[in-house]
């Protein structure tokens, strides 16, 4: 069980990854990245990921039921890490280069470690019925969080005129892009923060430090 709840977890943060570097990080980036002659947009960004989404908390891989099947993701996954990888060197300097690998860092994990790691491998197959039997439940609850997360960030990025607070929200638009990513840091200082949540903002807060636990 408790090799099942860590998976769980590395595929929440990986879909977290997937969906906030494309949509609340990448935007950021690729607005510094002017390299003349290279295929530097969003686009190409979103193409490379592409292979990894099956990495996701809300796809098939729980299907995989067989070694030969797991083996046959392998090309593909690194395709799209080296994909992304080869982006980096030439549409990113060094310090974006470095907060871009750091983001992705548990993706490149969870493929080294299904296409590499033999005892990781006879874990993952023995468990998958497991996690297939759990897949809807984990699929409502992901999509809840995300939808929760993107309704808070909206409504911070769009206020409405209010006067029953002076006391600026902890999730501000910027750390809430941080939040959806994962990063202990954030998360720990909203955790520190002493103003009074909402009881939605509280909901969405036990779960990030859940997933990050």
């Amino acid at each position: 069980m408790e090799w099942i709840m860590i998976s769980i977890r590395r595929k929440a943060k990986i879909t977290i990854q997937l969906q906030g570097i494309l949509i609340a990080v990448a935007a950021v980036l690729l607005q510094q990245c002017h390299v003349s002659g290279e295929a530097c947009g969003q686009e190409e960004l979103s193409n490379c990921a592409k292979p990894l989404q099956v990495l996701s908390s809300t796809s098939e891989l729980s299907f995989v039921t067989k070694r030969e099947d797991l083996d046959k993701l392998c090309p593909d996954l690194r395709i799209g890490v080296e994909c992304i990888r080869s982006y980096t060197r030439r549409c990113m300097d060094i310090n974006q280069r470095d907060h871009f690998n750091k983001l992705y860092e548990g993706t490149n994990e969870m493929v080294k470690d299904l296409c590499e790691d033999e005892n990781y491998k006879e874990d993952f197959l023995r468990h998958t019925p497991c996690m297939h039997m759990i897949k809807k439940s984990y699929e409502k609850c992901a999509t809840n969080y995300q939808e929760t997360m993107n309704r808070i960030a909206e409504e911070n990025n769009n206020p409405t005129t209010t006067t029953t607070t002076t006391t600026k929200s902890p999730w501000s638009s910027d750390l809430s892009n941080y939040v959806v990513l994962g990063r202990n840091t954030e998360v720990q200082q909203i955790k520190e923060n002493k103003t009074a949540l909402s009881p939605e903002q509280e909901y969405i807060k036990t779960i990030c430090w859940n997933i990050n636990k």
